[in-house]
Parts: C-alpha cells; structure tokens; sequence
C-alpha cells in the first residue's frame, strides 16, 4: 500500500547532478523533491492533462523532448537548485 500520508509528508527525495565538458569545467545541480509516490501522482496526472490537451506530439519522445526540460520545476513541491 506505500507509506502513509503522513509519512509521504514527511519525506523527501533529492537528485545531485554533475557534468564535464571536454575542457574539464563543471556544473552541479540539486533537485529536491516530494515522497516518490506524491511526486509520481502529481507528475502522472499532469502528464495526462498536457496529453489530453494534445500539448505533446504524436511519436517517442524522452520526458524532455515531450515536456520540456522544466517540466520537473513545475511539479508540485519541486524545488531545484541550478547549476553551480
């Protein structure tokens, strides 16, 4: 059943991020998220909203490609720190 309400309140995720160019300079990001399960609902249903809307074309397409590399910043609860 997943972890409680409660639970999922009190939880968070958070994703660190780090990339090289051929020049050797680097950026770093954070995102912190919600509990997994919050952030899966609330990414599911917005999803299908933009879907139904026909904001995404017809094809394949990578979670950027299809709804833009902000997407995830849009998300309830998101929080993401940009590069460094």
């Amino acid at each position: 059943p997943g972890p409680s309400r409660r639970a999922r309140r009190r939880s968070r995720g958070q994703v660190w991020g780090e990339a090289a160019d051929a020049t050797g300079r680097t950026v770093t990001a954070t995102v912190t998220t919600p509990n997994g399960y919050s952030l899966t609902a609330d990414s599911v249903v917005r999803i299908v909203q933009r879907l139904a809307a026909g904001a995404v074309a017809p094809g394949a397409h990578t979670p950027s490609q299809a709804l833009g590399p902000q997407f995830v910043a849009e998300l309830d609860g998101v929080v993401v720190r940009p590069p460094s």
